[in-house]
Formats: structure tokens, sequence, C-alpha cells
């Protein structure tokens, strides 16, 4: 997810090394884990597919990691009215935050931000699956799966 991440143990006195060891292993596998699903870096995660088939009728069946970021994000963006949202990746991708930065003019802007918004986000629980209604749509969950 472009990050650097940071596991520390305390307290290595009442825990064995092997089990710390095992923590570790587990902490780091997990984290990949989750790269795989949510990451918009890696061309076969689950967003790249749910934002390939943006504004579509197909549907993506995802990983249960996957699901419930899906739904917390959606949950928080309702919450805090927009001001967290997960399909905020047409605007990330304006601004190329990491390899070229650049400001983007404002008639991008505007045709980006029509393209954000959580509510067009279709989730089907039965089938743990998802889609985005609008062609053009892109998740970015880099804000919530880095936590």
């Amino acid at each position: 997810m472009d990050t650097v991440v940071t596991i520390r143990s305390y307290d290595l006195d009442t825990v064995s090394e092997k089990n710390v060891d095992r923590a570790f292993t587990a902490a780091f596998a997990k984290i990949r884990s989750v790269e795989r699903h949510l990451s918009i870096y890696d061309k076969n995660s689950e967003t790249v597919k749910i934002n390939r088939r943006a504004g579509t009728t197909a549907t993506i069946k995802v990983s249960p990691d996957m699901w419930d970021a899906i739904k917390v994000s959606k949950k928080i963006a309702a919450l805090t009215r927009g001001g967290f949202d997960p399909t905020i990746g047409p605007l990330t991708d304006l601004w190329r935050f990491g390899n070229q930065p650049r400001v983007p003019k404002k008639a991008e802007l505007r045709a980006a931000l029509r393209l954000v918004g959580s509510k067009d986000i279709v989730l089907d629980g039965p089938a743990h699956s998802v889609r985005l209604r609008r062609k053009g749509m892109r998740l970015d969950l880099g804000g919530i799966a880095k936590g």
C-alpha cells in the first residue's frame, strides 16, 4: 500500500521469543494479505478489479477483508457526510500523489468530484459482491486500509 509498517513488542520477559516470532510472522502475513486485496497498486487486487468494472452491472465477489473495509468505509463516509469517502480515487489520480505530483486544473477537479460518492458503491450482502454504479468511479481504500 506504498507505506511503511512498524511492529513493536513490549514486555518480552513474559512472552517467549518463539511466540513473539510467531506473532510477528502472523502479523506481517495478514498485512500482505490485506494489501493483496485492497491495494490500488497491485493490478490483480480486488480494488483494481472493482475499479475496472465501474459503471457496468458486473459484480466482484470479494474477500472478508475487502467486504469489511468497504462496509466500514461506507459507514464512515455517511457519518462524516462525505468528509471521508472511499471513492476518492478519481481525485487521487489527478493529484498523482507519489509519482509526479501536480496541481490539477479546476475543470479536472470538478469532473473528478462528480465521480466521488460512496452512495454509488453497491453491496450485495448474500453474494459478498461489490460494484460501482458509475463509469470512471474508483475505490481508494488507502485512507482506511493503512489504519
